[in-house]
């Protein structure tokens, strides 16, 4: 993640093995949802670190992830 005021990386998401598909950022700014080619999808915190356990579900890659305004829904498409 990069501060676009800057150009200075903030954090990277270290996932080893894992390639993100998709990217969203919840509305208050503090969460990034990553969705998976393993099916998964994982949240982040600003800097870099996981937030929990990924949540599972799909049975292949997680091509999209989207907050809802409110941030308190997070939806995932893929199959």
């Amino acid at each position: 993640m990069y501060d676009l005021a800057t150009g200075r990386e903030r954090a990277r998401l270290r996932a080893s093995g894992f390639h993100f598909y998709s990217v969203a950022r919840s509305a208050d700014g503090r969460t990034i949802a990553t969705g998976q080619w393993d099916g998964t999808v994982r949240l982040w915190n600003l800097d870099g670190s996981a937030h929990g356990e990924p949540l599972k579900g799909h049975t292949r890659g997680v091509q999209s992830v989207a907050f809802s305004p409110k941030g308190d829904v997070l939806a995932s498409g893929g199959e």
